[in-house]
């Protein structure tokens, strides 16, 4: 699965206003998690293969040398779990925002290959399931780029099936 939701990514981050980082060595992953604990496998792939992505619509945390702070996933899961209000509980990190106050969070789970979205909502001051995957979320996120359609030369609606492929 991973495959071909990286190939949708790559094809993303070649519009020109889209930003992404570099490819990350396994070992900085690694060193990132004996402080954050262990990344679930699909979020350390993409961590791997873009280091960070930001679009004008969305933005994923990542790692990486010449990180901008505002996607340092280090950075900001360490401030959250601090200093946020609600604070975000040490088995989460928080993989991007909602560009207001809230965060999307992963649970820091080995098993879970691909993990369920949890939004730590600070209107509500709550933690809580949020109805999707981490790849239902970055493939809906995909969705709304209509750049990356355009690239594609498709409408504004997809077939999910399309990226999904079995293990």
């Amino acid at each position: 699965m991973i495959g071909r939701v990286n190939a949708a990514l790559a094809m993303l981050v070649d519009q020109s206003t889209f930003d992404r980082g570099e490819p990350v060595d396994e070992s900085l992953i690694r060193e990132a998690e004996l402080e954050l604990g262990r990344l679930p496998r699909i979020y350390r792939e993409f961590i791997a293969e873009f280091g960070y992505l930001r679009t004008p619509d969305v933005l994923i945390f990542g790692l990486g040398g010449g990180l901008p702070e505002d996607l340092d996933l280090q950075t900001i899961t360490r401030r959250e779990r601090c200093s946020g209000e609600p604070r975000l509980p040490r088995q989460f990190v928080a993989f991007s925002h909602d560009r207001e106050d809230s965060f999307y969070c992963l649970k820091v789970d080995p098993t879970e290959d691909i993990p369920r979205v949890y939004l730590l909502d600070r209107e509500f001051g709550s933690l809580r399931p949020y109805p999707q995957t981490f790849v239902e979320w970055l493939l809906e996120q995909i969705e709304i780029c209509p750049q990356f359609w355009s690239g594609f030369g498709w409408g504004v609606s997809v077939d999910r099936a399309a990226y999904e492929e079995s293990e």
